[in-house]
Parts: structure tokens; sequence; C-alpha cells
């Protein structure tokens, strides 16, 4: 009963955000309610996915959220401060081995994070979580190719 509560409500908070008028436009980024948006999407994805039920959600969001959050940051410091055009020949060498260290951190998180979930959620659905998170990041990019489809080819009267 819980679940389906739970379950409910996050269908809810979804139609919600698909109801509501389309922002400013933008590719997404630095946008608060695209970026909400896309959140609530990701939680019911993972939720309906994964099978969670209200005591592993409970546990299994904050866990969740605090590695994006982590991943997020060391990404950012990924990005270039200038084009890469714009680089010397030893900048480009030097942002290289930073970018690897980088990658080294970022798979040093994932490891740590899959333990933390493997505490909380059985080893299936630690495995299932690998799984939506890029079938989210598939569908979600299927649906941004779409939509540019659409606004060039203009609907027939």
């Amino acid at each position: 009963m819980k679940r389906g509560l739970l379950i409910s409500f996050i269908v809810l908070i979804v139609a919600a955000m698909n109801a509501q008028p389309p922002g400013p436009p933008g590719r997404g980024r630095n946008n608060p309610k695209m970026e909400k948006r896309i959140e609530s999407m990701r939680i019911a994805f993972i939720t309906k996915e994964l099978n969670l039920s209200p005591s592993e959600s409970q546990a299994f969001w904050p866990v969740f959220n605090e590695m994006k959050e982590k991943e997020r940051a060391i990404r950012e410091e990924m990005k270039p401060d200038k084009p890469v055009e714009d680089l010397s020949e030893q900048e480009a060498g030097a942002l290289l081995d930073q970018q690897v260290q980088l990658m080294d951190r970022e798979t040093a998180l994932r490891k740590e994070y899959t333990e933390r979930f493997r505490k909380i959620l059985p080893a299936t659905k630690v495995l299932k979580l690998q799984h939506a998170e890029g079938e989210f990041r598939r569908q979600l990019v299927n649906e941004v190719k779409e939509r540019r489809n659409r606004k060039e080819r203009p609907g027939r009267k």
C-alpha cells in the first residue's frame, strides 16, 4: 500500500512538471525548472526500474543524491578554463593529466558508492541501478532529439 502511494506521488509530481508551461528557451543547463523536471523524471524512472520499497527508497535516495552531487563537482573540475584552441601544448598536456586524475577520482567514487548501495539494496538492484542510469540517459537524449526534430519540421495543417 505504501509503495503504491509513493509511486503514485512520484507519478503525480512528474505529471505536474509536464503540465507546467515551458521555461525560457535554452539547452536546459542553468535552467532550474528544467533541472527539477529532469530530476523528477530520473527519480520516477529509477524508482520504477528498481522497484524500490518505501524503506529502500528512504535509505537509497539521500546516498544517490550525494553521489550525483560529487560526480557533478568532479565533472565541473574537468571543464577547461578556456577553449582548447587557445591552449598551448604544455597547457593541453597538463589539462589531460588533470583529466586522467579526475577520471580516476570518479571511478573511485563510483566504487565507493557501489559498496554503500550494496549495504542498502540487494546486489541485483544495484546492478539494475547501473542499467537504469544508462537507460534514463538514452531516453533523455532521444527525447531531446525528438523535440529538436519537431522544431525543425513544423507540423502540417
